[in-house]
């Protein structure tokens, strides 16, 4: 409590400048609940509206997705990034590869497709109807 309503005009100012803040709309949202302004905060935080969820059943150059999933799996335990308990990261009795999206590998390469495409397809779906501004204008690639 305390600023949040002077906090508001700042965070609506700061995406009046640049409508994809994606912090300044987090905070704004925060700041609404803060002052009991609950239905303009659930604007922002609509999870109904704005989660989605994407599978996907084949991947072009795999019969089938098992085939897909294992050569998946094979890639990252093989990967030579791959660190088990990565020293000062939260990651506990496990595992992380890097910079694993950046490799030319058809493994990593078709699931790159696939994640650009859910994201293509999950975006166009509010560049026209959203009355999010972040969603307007929305850079083509």
């Amino acid at each position: 409590m305390g600023k949040s309503e002077e906090a508001i005009a700042q965070f609506e100012k700061a995406i009046k400048i640049n409508h994809r803040h994606i912090k300044a709309y987090a905070h704004l949202g925060l700041a609404l609940q803060d002052v009991g302004k609950k239905s303009e905060a659930e604007s922002i935080f609509d999870c109904s509206e704005l989660v989605a969820k994407y599978q996907f059943a084949n991947v072009e150059g795999w019969e089938n997705l098992a085939a897909y999933n294992s050569d998946f799996k094979d890639y990252i335990v093989r990967h030579p990034t791959l660190l088990k308990d990565r020293p000062d990261k939260p990651i506990n009795r496990g595992s992380q590869t890097y910079e694993i999206f950046t490799d030319n590998n058809p493994v990593m390469a078709a699931l790159s497709k696939k994640i650009n495409s859910s994201l293509h397809d999950y975006f166009s779906r509010f560049t026209d109807k959203s009355n999010y501004q972040f969603f307007q204008n929305l850079p083509s690639d």
